[in-house]
């Protein structure tokens, strides 16, 4: 095996054997999200032709960088670093991630937050990587309020019925930020990264300081976690219960049963509630997707079964709720009594993420 190529000039150099250097080079995201000081860690894989049917054929490398200020500079400390040999099937693509904290792809890992990626299939030609933003670095603080759905809906729609109350140690819930984010070697997969910057619920609440600003394939997403009630979902400001400038999530119990796609065609669901600004469920409301990305069925809550089951029809029922079927993120629009309001949903799930509940919450203008 001969040695591969190195950066040079901001180019990296990839290749194996007899076979001939690949150069690569990087391209910034849009300069609203310049800002790369938070980035310890920058991976870098060569796919082979056959993966991810053969999931291990692959070659990557990691290096540690010292919190760049810049793509710029980023690009720069990165120079000479990269010495990868390509895939004894041969080059398919090439891909790139740039962290704070350690590469985390297994939630049973130390947490960090993904600033960058970027994928683009090997042609034959040197390639350049248009690096896409995941969320800058620059960081703010939010105040969590996450929803009991069940508790609302069965409280007679009251937010103190579905308020998270406090816990105590060593069982106090918490709240994390982090993106919902596509998985650039499958067309079919979001994964949630994040969960470095948490906060314990207090008085209803919880309180983090965290990257919020989001790049343009992502959704900024927040974990809740109490021990029965665990789920991950795009956050929506106000929402139904939340106060002015809070973000709200809505979370389910982890024993309802949610029903999954009768077609099989997707694998993950999402939760979903239309109410008006007086809190009551809407009724009529109707759900559209992209057909070619996801689907929606309309549902009733059976509590005594703990069970959301598939209702027929058009448009919401009485109770307001629906499911999206999709394995993406997606946009959702519903529509009521002329009115028009919209969220982007997903949910994960795979073989090295336990799956998550995921919910949101429409209110109708």
């Amino acid at each position: 095996m001969g040695r591969a190529g190195i950066l040079v000039a901001g180019l990296v150099g990839l290749g194996a054997c007899a076979d001939p250097v690949v150069d690569l080079s990087f391209t910034s995201p849009a300069p609203a999200f310049d800002d790369t000081s938070c980035v310890t860690s920058v991976e870098l894989y060569a796919a082979g032709k056959t993966y991810p049917v053969d999931p291990r054929d692959f070659v990557g490398t990691t290096v540690q960088v010292d919190h760049p200020p810049t793509y710029a500079d980023l690009i720069a400390a990165l120079r000479g670093k990269f010495d990868v040999p390509v895939p004894p099937t041969g080059l398919g693509a090439i891909e790139v991630y740039g962290w704070n904290g350690d590469p985390s792809w297994d939630q049973q890992l130390a947490p960090s937050e993904l600033v960058f990626y970027a994928r683009t299939p090997y042609d034959g030609d040197d390639v350049n990587l248009q690096l896409i933003p995941n969320v800058s670095c620059k960081r703010s603080t939010v105040t969590v309020r996450p929803l009991d759905l069940v508790g609302f809906i069965t409280g007679n729609y009251q937010c103190a019925a579905g308020a998270i109350p406090d816990g105590v140690p060593p069982n106090k819930p918490f709240a994390d930020l982090g993106t919902f984010a596509p998985v650039l070697y499958l067309d079919d997969q979001v994964r949630y990264f994040g969960g470095k910057s948490r906060g314990d619920v207090v008085g209803g609440v919880a309180t983090i300081e965290g990257p919020t600003t989001v790049g343009p394939g992502s959704c900024l997403a927040i974990g809740t976690y109490t021990g029965t009630q665990d789920a991950i979902a795009c956050a929506r400001t106000a929402g139904i219960c939340g106060h002015p400038g809070e973000l709200e999530v809505a979370v389910l119990p982890d024993d309802f049963i949610v029903p999954m796609d009768p077609s099989a065609t997707y694998s993950r669901a999402v939760v979903g509630g239309v109410f008006s600004t007086m809190r009551t469920p809407v009724a009529g409301a109707k759900v559209e997707v992209d057909p070619t990305e996801a689907k929606v069925a309309y549902l009733d809550l059976d509590v005594a079964t703990k069970t959301f089951k598939i209702v027929s029809g058009q448009a919401t029922s009485a109770s307001g709720l629906f499911v999206v079927y999709t394995n993406k993120l997606v946009d959702v629009q519903v529509t009521s009594n002329g009115k028009v309001a919209g969220v982007q949903v997903g949910s994960i799930g795979d073989d090295l993420v336990a799956e998550y509940l995921a919910t949101t919450i429409v209110v109708m203008p």
